[in-house]
Parts: C-alpha cells; sequence; structure tokens
C-alpha cells in the first residue's frame, strides 16, 4: 500500500534524475524522478513533500519515469518529459491532478529526453533535448499540434543528464553534444536561433563550436549576468567559455592576469619516500649486511632453502623453525615485553615464603609486639604431652601386627 500509493510517500521511492526551483517563487521547487512522479517541496520543511503529481502514460494506468521536468517563468506552468518520448503540461498553482495539455509523440518512443527549458524572455515557448539526437522548439498553447521547429536526428544525446541553455536575451539556445563509445566523434557546442525557426521539419544550427575534447559535453549553462557559458564534461571537468567585448567580470578577472613568478619557480611537491635504517647503505655497509643480489652462489642455495616458495616444500611450524630471523627464534613483540618486564604480582609470590621474610623482620623489629615481651607469662601447663587423671603420661603408638593404637601407662618417678 505505501509503494503503490504514492500520495502517502513523504518522497521519491525510486531514484531522483533532477530538482528545480520555481522562478517566481524561491521557497518552493520540484524534483522528477523514476518512479513516475513530480513532487513539489518547501525549504521551509523539505522532510516531506507538499504535492505529488502521478504522471501516467497517455491513454493507460501505468506510471513511467519522468525523465525532465521545467517551470515557466511566471510559475503558471510546469512541463514534464517521459520515457515514452511524450510530454505532459501541468499547471503549478492548482491540483496538478491531470495534465492541461499533453503531446504524446513529442520525441521518439523509447528514448529519455533529458532537458525541458522554457524561455527567459516568454511565458509560452520552450525547448527540449531529445535522447532522439534532435532539439525541438515548443510552444505552450499549441503542444497538440507538434513542435514550432525541430532539428535533425544529428547531434548525439547519450547521457541522460545532456542540458539546454537560454542565453539572456531569449533568442538563442546552446546546447552539447554527448556520444560514448570509442568510435564517437568529439564533442561540441550547437547554437540554434529561435527567430530562424520558420520550417518545423528542418531547423538547423546557426554556429557550432568544437570543445576538442573526447569526453561528451552534458551540463550546459549561460550565466545571465555574466554572458558566459559553463560547460560540464563527463570526465567531471569543466570550461568556460566568454567574449572580451560582451563579457562581464567573472572569467575575464582571471583571464588578463599572469601567472605569478613564484608560482611558476615553485617546484612541484613530491611525495616523501620514507625508508627504514636498515634500507640505507651506509647503514647496511656498516653492520656488514649485503644484499641478496651480491651473495655467493652458496649463500644463495642456503637462503633459498628456507624459502618455501622457491625450495617447494611447506614452511616450517614456529616450534621447529629455528633459523635466525625466524618467528620462534625472535620471539613476537608480547613475549619480548613479558621477559623483559619485571612482573611484581602477589600472585606469582609464594604465599609462605612472602610471610615467612615478614615473621624474620618482625622479629628483629618488633615494633607492635614490642610492649608485650616482658609482660607474657611463663608457662606453667604442659600443652606437648597428654596425662591421665592419675598423672600419668599417655604415649600413643602403633603395633606392628594389628596397626590397633595401644596406651601404655609408664609411670612417673
Amino acid at each position: 500500500m505505501y509503494l503503490n500509493d504514492l500520495h502517502h510517500t513523504k518522497g521519491h521511492v525510486s531514484s531522483v534524475l533532477g530538482v528545480c526551483f520555481f522562478p517566481t517563487d524561491p521557497s518552493r521547487f520540484f524534483s522528477w524522478g523514476r518512479d513516475g512522479t513530480v513532487r513539489v517541496w518547501v525549504t521551509d520543511d523539505p522532510r516531506w513533500n507538499t504535492t505529488v503529481v502521478r504522471v501516467k502514460a497517455p491513454g493507460k494506468s501505468a506510471r513511467l519515469p519522468v525523465t525532465a521536468a521545467g517551470a515557466a517563468k511566471d510559475g503558471k506552468a510546469l512541463v514534464a518529459a517521459l520515457s515514452d518520448g511524450s510530454l505532459q503540461a501541468f499547471d503549478p498553482t492548482g491540483p496538478m491532478a491531470r495534465p492541461r495539455r499533453v503531446c504524446a509523440k513529442a520525441h521518439q518512443a523509447g528514448t529519455e529526453t533529458s532537458c525541458v527549458r522554457f524561455s527567459p524572455e516568454s511565458e509560452c515557448l520552450f525547448v527540449s533535448r531529445g535522447g532522439d539526437s534532435t532539439v525541438k522548439l515548443w510552444d505552450l498553447r499549441k503542444m497538440k499540434k507538434g513542435p514550432v521547429a525541430a532539428s535533425k536526428p544529428e547531434w548525439a544525446n547519450d547521457s541522460v543528464h545532456t542540458s539546454i541553455a537560454w542565453d539572456p536575451t531569449g533568442r538563442f539556445v546552446v546546447t552539447g553534444t554527448a556520444e560514448k563509445g570509442p568510435g564517437g566523434r568529439p564533442s561540441s557546442l550547437v547554437f540554434f536561433d529561435t527567430k530562424e525557426a520558420k520550417d518545423a521539419a528542418e531547423w538547423s544550427s546557426v554556429w557550432t563550436m568544437p570543445t576538442q575534447l573526447d569526453t561528451p559535453a552534458v551540463a550546459v549553462e549561460w550565466h545571465a549576468k555574466l554572458n558566459q557559458i559553463f560547460v560540464g564534461f563527463g570526465d567531471g571537468s569543466a570550461r568556460i567559455w566568454y567574449d572580451p567585448n560582451v563579457s562581464e567580470k567573472g572569467a575575464l578577472l582571471a583571464a588578463g592576469r599572469a601567472v605569478p613568478k613564484k608560482a611558476r619557480s615553485k617546484p612541484a611537491i613530491e611525495y616523501l619516500n620514507i625508508k627504514s635504517p636498515i634500507e640505507l647503505e651506509e647503514t647496511s655497509e656498516r653492520r656488514g649486511w649485503r644484499k641478496f643480489a651480491d651473495m655467493m652462489p652458496k649463500q644463495k642455495k642456503i637462503r633459498e632453502a628456507y624459502d618455501p616458495v622457491k625450495s617447494k616444500r611447506p614452511q616450517l611450524p614456529p616450534e621447529m623453525d629455528m633459523r635466525p630471523g625466524a618467528l620462534s627464534a625472535q620471539k613476537t613483540m608480547q613475549q619480548r615485553m613479558v621477559l623483559d618486564v619485571a612482573r611484581e604480582t602477589l600472585r606469582d609470590a609464594d604465599p609462605r615464603e612472602a610471610l615467612l621474610a615478614w615473621d624474620k623482620k618482625a622479629k628483629a623489629d618488633a615494633v607492635f609486639s614490642r610492649a608485650w615481651a616482658t609482660t607474657q607469662p611463663e608457662a606453667v601447663l604442659d600443652f606437648e604431652n597428654e596425662y591421665d587423671e592419675d598423672g600419668n603420661m599417655i604415649v600413643r603408638k602403633k603395633e606392628q601386627g594389628g596397626g590397633r593404637k595401644k596406651m601404655l601407662n609408664d609411670r612417673s618417678v
């Protein structure tokens, strides 16, 4: 129930493919993903979404992944692109339960439209970058009739994130080519003019600029204030294109500066090559150690005899391996610490010997019992022998025959 009815979920249940803010309200943004939904969020409480739009295929009840989405500059239109090549327009001001306009065959079926971007100067014009290697210009009011202009399928797009950007004036459109594989062509930036889009069958590019890189040009953004083009490539690098006469600040602040002399003369930092004292040549020569390659043939043969790989025999157990450097000869660190450090604990000492040692010290220097040494009474009772009622001493011993004890009475003199 939780996964079937997506209205009860607090977020996407599958991978998210994109996020975009509403142009009119910076505190609200929307996201789309492969779970077939477009979700509206609020920055004040981003723990769960406020609106869930379940985008379905035209004429079907099955959900399809939403590969791209975009919002108009007035915030009254939101266009979502599905994996079957269709485009659907919603009204964000309402509940967005159903799409207002649908174009079922906007792009080739089975391809993923990577980007939908509205014009910064119009609430109805937008462009789409299709997975069928085309770029199409649309009018929101005439979506059902088809695109206003469409390019030939000659601009490769093998990435789900290949974007498209408008210039600050809202006239030109730029996108990158993304062609993967070892035989792919180098990437380039392609520019289109929306004012020359008269024929819907052919919308040719006005300028193609090669990037001179073999990696695909994926992310493209045309900055409105700086008037510079930022391009991100598939290998993780980014580059900036600018015009010294039109652009402002940005890359121009660093383009005209020369590289500082300190930075040019500074040597490259090398990784520290740390060696132990044993590996140093002066240490080995001083101690008389020689490398394995400098040994005599007899010494090599003796050394190889202890090697389990070269001698092709299993390694001896530690208790039997008595060669120099073996574990049994060197012992482990714990064993050496136990042998070196004296363990002065009571459980390791003999209690009787310890008490006798203190007894001798107590008799020699009686600190506590010195007061009773002169006040003890004289012994008048004999506790060593036993006597009967008549005063005769009782002697107990065993007989050799029966082994019974017999009492012998000896009269005292």
